[in-house]
């Protein structure tokens, strides 16, 4: 194409996109080419380093940047290894659940959609009616979800109870020392914004932890 030419271009969208209403239809777009944009990239050298992040040479930038990708692999591949162990556990415990417990669950998971559309500037029913749908449409499909997490968090209280986990107050400063190295705050600063309700919620947090890792000690995984 040339600048200022125009076109008429046809598409198909995919039987699996998104949107209900556009899944499989055809589709013809107007496009004019207005111009061509060329994207210079700099020199990777020490001075580029020195640009854009804290260090002085490419190589210490370079070492970083290795430090972070294992970092986040090792996660990664944790995360990974947690939902197959979960997986694994949930599917051999039978657990009856109530339906009122399956109903405030999915209303908790709408209720953070709604809140998350909200600040993102997305009217909530605007939406539902630009893919077709109700909102009871929305809590069928969130119930799945819904009925997995519940499971997944029934299961590791059971294993906190049996097993007598519990998280003494050198774990609670041990999380409370990771917190502020990672937010890169003083360690005695960071305590004094911990009330007693924070610690005891990271104090419940951190028994699910534990909780999963001895599933993940304890698990057989193919």
């Amino acid at each position: 194409m040339k600048i200022g030419e125009e076109r008429e271009i046809n598409v198909r969208f995919p039987d699996e996109y998104h949107s209900e209403e556009l899944k499989g239809k055809d589709a013809m777009f107007k496009v004019k080419l207005n111009g061509f944009k060329v994207k210079e990239l700099p020199t990777i050298d020490d001075e580029f380093a020195k640009d854009v992040s804290e260090f002085d040479t490419l190589e210490e930038y370079k070492a970083d940047l290795r430090k972070h990708m294992e970092e986040d692999n090792e996660h990664r591949a944790k995360h990974e290894l947690e939902s197959k162990a979960l997986e694994k556990v949930v599917e051999n415990t039978p657990i009856d659940i109530p339906q009122s417990m399956i109903e405030m669950e999915v209303n908790a998971k709408l209720e953070e959609i709604k809140h998350n559309m909200k600040h993102q500037g997305i009217d909530f029913n605007m939406y539902l009616n630009m893919i077709g749908q109700k909102e009871d449409d929305v809590k069928i499909q969130l119930e799945d979800q819904a009925i997995k997490d519940i499971k997944v968090r029934l299961v590791l209280q059971a294993i906190i109870n049996k097993e007598k986990i519990e998280v003494t107050d050198e774990d609670i400063e041990k999380k409370i020392e990771e917190l502020a190295k990672m937010r890169n705050q003083d360690v005695e600063d960071f305590k004094k914004t911990f009330s007693e309700n924070i610690r005891n919620y990271y104090k419940e947090n951190m028994k699910f932890e534990k909780a999963m890792q001895f599933i993940i000690d304890n698990a057989k995984i193919k």
